[in-house]
């Protein structure tokens, strides 16, 4: 009896010389004849009879890999995998097998192993609308504070109207729409970062390696920088809405 699988899934992942050589071992039990296919940056196809062909190549700034395909298949050629990894925001992975049942199940089984370890850290973030994310942070703050004076938590009481209690009250206001403005313009501009800072695809091979170790040092320090911001922003408004209030 024959199965198949054709589908495509959205994950981040890193293919460095070492986790391909971990994945091609494995596809190579069942499907010892393995081709590789480069998409490069310069519009070129490049087409690799073997692993250790795929490693030597330079992957040059102007060569840069964009899109990697791997054919795998039996010396029968009853069962035939592809896999094909782009570095595209969503179904960056394609995943075709077909076979006997026996066979697709293991290569799929296996295929799905790998595809696990190959996540990077920063997985997360590479999938999140950080808009969405800043909006919800700040509707949570001010749903909390509303929630606490209601309860009393945090003095509500009204005070004599003075020219000092109205201009608190408009800057107190003039805060709320400054905080609700912000998490668009700053989630907007994180977001156009993500694609170059937390990208959904990394080929480490030759200077790809480089350019990937270089980009580390500036992801961690944006995740360090968002959080700061994150919980100065948090201090600074909690501070505000209780002295207005």
């Amino acid at each position: 009896m024959s199965a198949s699988r054709h589908s495509r899934i959205t994950q981040p992942y890193i293919l460095n010389s070492e986790e391909l050589t971990r994945l091609c071992k494995d596809l190579e039990v069942l499907t010892p004849e393995i081709e590789f296919e480069v998409e490069c940056k310069d519009n070129l196809k490049r087409r690799f009879p073997t692993l250790d062909k795929l490693l030597e190549f330079e992957n040059s700034p102007k060569k840069d890999i964009l899109v990697l395909s791997i054919w795998g298949r039996s010396k029968e050629r009853d069962t035939r995998v592809w896999l094909k990894f782009d570095r595209d925001t969503s179904s960056n992975v394609l995943i075709s097998i077909d076979g006997n049942e026996e066979d697709t199940v293991a290569v799929n089984n296996l295929v799905e192993e790998r595809l696990s370890a190959l996540k990077p850290w920063y997985s997360f973030l590479a999938t999140r609308d950080f808009t969405l994310i800043l909006l919800i942070s700040v509707f949570a703050l001010f749903l909390g504070m509303s929630l606490a004076i209601a309860l009393g938590v945090v003095g509500g009481a009204d005070r004599p109207s003075s020219p000092e209690t109205i201009r608190s009250s408009i800057a107190a206001q003039l805060i709320a729409i400054a905080f609700i403005i912000s998490p668009l313009i700053f989630g907007y501009v994180l977001n156009k970062m993500r694609a170059v800072v937390f990208p959904m695809g990394v080929f480490a091979i030759g200077q790809g390696v480089k350019r990937h170790s270089d980009k580390e040092l500036v992801r961690t320090l944006i995740v360090i920088g968002f959080f700061i911001s994150t919980a100065s922003s948090v201090i600074v408004s909690l501070f505000f809405m209780l002295w207005t209030t």
